[in-house]
């Protein structure tokens, strides 16, 4: 695919933690945003958190899966595969 003729990749790391006993604010960890990439893999625990944002903009809670993966297709994907 022309799209992955030169490879490029990148990792980041990260964690966030759980909000503190009793926040109350409307954004902790990561704020609202898209992933630029191809795909993002986004391993799940417990504390859950991840919410996807549908077409008509309303948000739903993603519930976590014990030793799942997420993969979320990224800008870039969503670009080249659209026809």
């Amino acid at each position: 695919m022309r799209c992955f003729d030169r490879p490029l990749s990148g990792l980041n790391l990260l964690h966030y933690p759980p909000p503190p006993p009793g926040f109350a604010g409307v954004r902790y960890g990561a704020a609202q945003h898209t992933d630029w990439g191809g795909f993002t893999l986004l391993a799940q625990d417990d504390v859950g958190g991840l919410e996807l944002q549908r077409v008509d903009g309303a948000w739903i809670a993603i519930d976590p899966v014990p030793g799942a993966l997420v993969c979320n297709i990224g800008d870039a994907l969503m670009r080249w595969t659209i026809t």
